[in-house]
């Protein structure tokens, strides 16, 4: 029988989620992320342990006394802000759309400093910062690869859907449209919808690559 949370593991949750700066749907979104559940409360104590180490990273500040987070990879900007998952996942996104070229943090800081001349400094931590990253993001992908990101919450609640789990589907369900447009339309499965978050994700990889070769070919 798998552990469950603790309450010293719930409190700890939530010490570091004020400590970190995050609000409620950043914070619900990022244990979705990570675990699959929005609540701390649903969570196993390995989910929580995870939970508590990734927070203890993105709340680590000088003062803090936290253990400094790991070099990032190259190409990399150690972005382990609060919103820094929300935006590299969107970024991702349109690397998997075929929209960019450099699927790297660097390349997704760049962006953000050209769309909205904010520094990653700010928009990893400062909510007003992030939601105008977030916002020029996702008004970019929607604009040049008509994903609709925006189900009525009323419909998306009927649907047992989370705001996260729909933008999954969303670029997927892009993906399939330009794939189309490319000549080269994807099998995917009928009930695709029905599908893990890891899967989505897996289905979103495998069909990035497949737009990215497809761009390749009709380029060359």
């Amino acid at each position: 029988m798998t552990a469950t949370v603790t309450k010293a593991q719930i409190g700890a949750i939530h010490a570091l989620k004020a400590r970190a700066g995050l609000d409620e749907e950043a914070y619900r979104d990022m244990l979705e992320t990570r675990t699959g559940k929005r609540s701390s409360t649903a969570l196993s104590r390995a989910e929580a342990i995870a939970v508590i180490d990734h927070l203890k990273l993105v709340s680590n500040r000088p003062g803090h006394g936290v253990e400094a987070a790991p070099k990032p990879a190259r190409g990399a900007q150690a972005l382990d802000g609060p919103y820094a998952g929300v935006c590299r996942a969107l970024w991702i996104s349109a690397w998997n759309l075929g929209l960019v070229r450099d699927r790297t943090d660097r390349a997704l800081v760049s962006f953000v400093r050209r769309q909205t001349g904010i520094d990653h400094l700010n928009w990893v931590r400062d909510p007003m910062d992030a939601r105008q990253a977030i916002e020029a993001l996702k008004s970019w992908i929607a604009r040049e690869a008509n994903v609709v990101w925006d189900l009525p919450a009323a419909e998306r609640r009927s649907l047992g859907l989370s705001p996260a789990r729909w933008r999954k589907i969303a670029v997927v369900d892009a993906q399939r449209r330009r794939l189309h447009v490319l000549g080269r339309p994807a099998d995917l499965p009928q009930s695709f919808h029905d599908l893990s978050d890891t899967e989505l994700d897996d289905l979103a990889s495998e069909l990035g690559r497949a737009i990215r070769r497809s761009a390749r070919q009709g380029s060359a």
